[in-house]
C-alpha cells in the first residue's frame, strides 16, 4: 500500500495544519482507489440490472433452442454459438458485478452512522425501492432514507 500524501491548503485545520476530520474520512474511504460516489453506486445499481436482463436473455434463447429441438428434431440452424456467447456476457457480468459488489460493501462497511448503513445496504445491496426501505426502517416518507444517504455522498464529494 502506498502511503498517503497530505495536501494542506484545502480542507485542513487552520490551526494545526492537519487534515480536517471531513478530509481525513473521505481520504480512508478512497483508499486504495475507491472513490465511491452517487455515480459509482448507481452505476453499481445499473450493473445489478443488466445482469438480471442477460441472465433473462439466456433463459429465453436456451428455452427457444430446446422448442427448436424437440419440434423439429434437429439443433438450431445457425449453431448455438449465440448460446455460448450469452453464457459468456452473463459470466463477466457476474465477475464484474462481484468486484463491485466487493467495493461497495466495503464502502459502505466504513460509514460510521448505523441508520445510514442500513438504508445503502438496503438499496443498493438489497436492490430495495426508496418507499420500500422507508418502511422497513420505519420512516413515513421515502425522503427519510433518502436524505441520510444524500448527506454521506455529499460529505464524501465535498
Amino acid at each position: 500500500m502506498t502511503k498517503k500524501q497530505y495536501v494542506f491548503s484545502k480542507g485542513s485545520d487552520d490551526a494545526s495544519g492537519k487534515p480536517s476530520e471531513k478530509r481525513r474520512r473521505r481520504e480512508t474511504l478512497d483508499e486504495g482507489g475507491l472513490n465511491t460516489t452517487r455515480e459509482r453506486l448507481e452505476q453499481y445499481e445499473s450493473l445489478m440490472q443488466e445482469l438480471a436482463e442477460e441472465q433473462e436473455r439466456l433463459a429465453r434463447e436456451t428455452r427457444h433452442a430446446r422448442r427448436v429441438e424437440e419440434i423439429y428434431g434437429v439443433g438450431c440452424l445457425f449453431g448455438s454459438d449465440y448460446l455460448d456467447q450469452s453464457r459468456a456476457r452473463v459470466q463477466e457480468l457476474r465477475g464484474r458485478r462481484t468486484v463491485e459488489q466487493h467495493e461497495v460493501r466495503g464502502w459502505i462497511d466504513g460509514v460510521r452512522d448505523s441508520m445510514t448503513r442500513r438504508a445503502l445496504r438496503l438499496r443498493y445491496l438489497d436492490g430495495m425501492s426508496w418507499a420500500d426501505i422507508a418502511r422497513r426502517m420505519g420512516y413515513a416518507e421515502e425522503s427519510g432514507p433518502r436524505k441520510l444517504v444524500a448527506k454521506v455522498v455529499q460529505e464524501l464529494q465535498g
